[in-house]
């Protein structure tokens, strides 16, 4: 383990020169294998350190919240906490940088809340991203669908005002949904779906997480079913998006495998019956 973190360097090129090389005091190689695994050593700390406020982490993004009926205790406990995971950052070699601290105030509250890190304040914002999506402090995505539309119309715009100067094959690579049926390819939504058959097949034979699985019932009856292995289909709130739910959509489609493709089960199978299903067509 010492000679896989100690005696590493790097070095810097532009164009054609390159800079000296200088060795790493810290870190992992990037695309490493045990990187994560020692990542993951190395924040599980910070877990303890941090008592009453919940924490999350994903790689470097780390998130502390806490919910209260009362503004004052959230705003006590959080700041507790920041100071708590400062110290604990400084403890371990790292510094924190309060600038770029975001919070996020989700419900009513009577006085704003102020929110401070090493006596650095900490600005509120309506809105923040997080993992790439920009969520609000109303829980919509009306601002992330927003910023989405607008990312793609500034693509398509580009793509059509070079419509005539692309090859064929850049154009196949490009507007590929259009060209699927041309090019013996499956859509993006057989695609997706094929994906969801395929876990409801994993978690039937006990090989997909648990999570997955407790979304998924075999039906149970005392008549003779036309059919082995059918799902329950779960009742939906809304008809909007209750039966776009993967819990309901994939036992439907599962449902609509014929009664061989259930009972001889398969990646290959599940493929090939694909196009059996009118609505994938």
């Amino acid at each position: 383990m010492g000679s896989y973190l100690s005696f590493r360097h790097q070095r810097v090129k532009l164009s054609d020169v390159y800079s000296t090389w200088q060795q790493v005091s810290r870190g992992v190689p990037q695309g490493s294998v045990l990187g994560p695994t020692l990542f993951n050593i190395f924040m599980n700390d910070l877990a303890y350190v941090i008592k009453q406020s919940r924490i999350i982490n994903y790689a470097d993004d780390t998130t502390i919240h806490y919910s209260s009926n009362q503004g004052s205790d959230v705003e006590t406990i959080l700041n507790l906490d920041l100071n708590k995971a400062t110290s604990w950052f400084s403890q371990n070699g790292m510094k924190a940088n309060p600038h770029k601290y975001q919070a996020m105030v989700l419900g009513k509250i009577e006085n704003d809340l102020q929110f401070k890190a090493t006596e650095e304040s900490i600005k509120t914002t309506d809105q923040t991203k997080l993992l790439g999506v920009l969520l609000d402090n109303k829980l919509k995505f009306n601002a992330h669908i927003s910023n989405v539309c607008r990312k793609v119309s500034a693509q398509v715009n580009a793509l059509n005002s070079l419509k005539n100067i692309l090859s064929v094959k850049t154009k196949e690579s490009l507007y590929r949904k259009e060209l699927l049926k041309k090019i013996n390819l499956s859509s993006l939504e057989s695609r997706r779906i094929q994906d969801m058959l395929i876990t409801i097949n994993n978690s039937l034979s006990n090989i997909a997480p648990l999570a997955i699985s407790n979304l998924i019932n075999i039906r149970s009856s005392k008549y003779i079913l036309r059919g082995d292995s059918i799902l329950n289909l779960p009742k939906v709130n809304t008809t909007k998006h209750g039966l776009r739910s993967w819990r309901y959509f994939a036992a439907k489609k599962w449902n609509e495998l014929s009664n061989d493709i259930r009972l001889n089960i398969g990646t290959q199978q599940i493929i090939k019956s694909i196009r059996a299903i009118s609505n994938f067509n």
